[in-house]
């Protein structure tokens, strides 16, 4: 029987209570949880677990109802003009399901969400998290950044042409005939050999693609369309690595990192009181530990527990393993360590348990709609 630390049990109750009930009825939690049973040690402070169905009602009470939030992770009491918080919007995968939405992380500071990959539905989470945002006080949209262009983390974009304007409070609605530009900043284009196996179009000819495909159809005859007519206002930026984008309340630096798309990057986020690094797809780099270097959040993508002594293969490669994350995170010093595009980890706890053989700090698996 595996021993665990009180802060393991509770880290885990928590990610139980994330995957199994929704967020607006926190209270269900003590109803009904299969959860594991505890047993402490009178040797070291630490405890025993085995499944079972039971519910630990100390730890799952102290999780669900102790920090007066719906995850241990959120911190949305903190004074939204000066602080920092991020918001999950999508963790999923190419394979997205109801629970899990398209690749998607938003940071708000100052009244502004700003997007980081924009996959499937996340116009729908964004609408979901409109209670959040209007806490947070958050009044515009953008830009938008992406990490790279595959579709997991580009669906999204279509609808966002036409709803990328924030009514109050908090709440994502029509750019109707505002003329507010959808600032998009992204990869360019692919040439092609040498540097892979074909040439790829970037981010300023997708943007087109969109506006054309999406633009307003031809009205039949006999409608006036003067007044109806809407098409949306878009400037797209091609990013290479280095500084990308600053105002007054962030610098957003973009570094290379190895997936299978030839350009691919992560991003580090610098506001007044927080570091935030997130990875995008990739395999296990160098570039990432730079950027974080103690970072205050470090956002990283997941792929199967350990892909042994062959290596990755067939869509694993381009990706990190549990096992490898462990030694990135122990190199980089994250404060916290939060897991989001992860794909075939059997459980949060076998991937925490991969994870701690490199790395004794805090770690989450994100759920849609956590905030940190």
């Amino acid at each position: 029987m595996r021993r665990y630390a009180l802060s393991e049990i509770t880290e885990y109750a928590g990610v139980l209570i994330r995957r199994r009930y929704t967020p607006y009825n926190p209270r269900q939690y003590y109803k009904r949880l299969v959860t594991t049973e505890v047993e402490f040690l009178p040797s070291g402070g630490g405890c025993s677990m085995r499944s079972n169905w039971s519910f630990v009602f100390i730890v799952v009470a102290a999780v669900a109802f102790g920090s007066g939030s719906r995850f241990p992770s959120q911190e949305l009491s903190k004074n939204p003009q000066t602080t920092t918080s991020v918001i999950v919007f999508g963790v999923g995968s190419p394979n997205i399901t109801a629970d899990r939405s398209g690749t998607s992380i938003g940071i708000v500071v100052g009244g502004r969400l700003y997007l980081f990959d924009a996959g499937a539905a996340v116009e729908r989470r964004i609408m979901e998290a409109t209670p959040k945002l209007a806490a947070l006080q958050v009044q515009n949209f953008g830009p938008v950044f992406l990490t790279h262009l595959d579709m997991d983390h580009t669906l999204g974009l279509a609808t966002l042409l036409y709803y990328h304007s924030i009514a109050a409070p908090g709440r994502l609605t029509n750019t109707s005939d505002s003329g507010t530009p959808l600032n998009v900043y992204g990869p360019g284009p692919v040439g092609g050999p040498p540097d892979a196996d074909r040439a790829a179009i970037g981010i300023d000819a997708v943007m087109n693609h969109l506006q054309t495909a999406f633009a307003q159809q031809p009205f039949a005859r006999g409608i006036s369309g003067s007044n109806l007519q809407y098409n949306p206002v878009v400037h797209s930026t091609e990013i290479t690595p280095g500084i990308v984008y600053r105002d007054s309340l962030v610098t957003v630096s973009a570094f290379k990192v190895s997936h299978k798309t030839a350009i691919a990057f992560g991003f580090r986020i610098q506001t007044a009181d927080r570091v935030i690094v997130i990875s995008g797809d990739t395999s296990p780099v160098e570039a990432v530990i730079d950027a974080c270097s103690g970072c205050d959040l470090l956002f990283h993508e997941v792929f199967s527990l350990d892909f042994g002594p062959q290596g990755p293969r067939d869509a694993a490669q381009g990706h990190t393993s549990a096992l490898e994350l462990g030694e990135i995170a122990r190199r980089a010093r994250p404060k916290h360590l939060v897991i989001y595009h992860d794909v075939r980890i059997p459980s949060p706890a076998a991937g925490l348990d991969a994870i701690r053989k490199g790395f004794s700090g805090k770690v989450t698996f994100a759920q849609d709609l956590d905030t940190f």
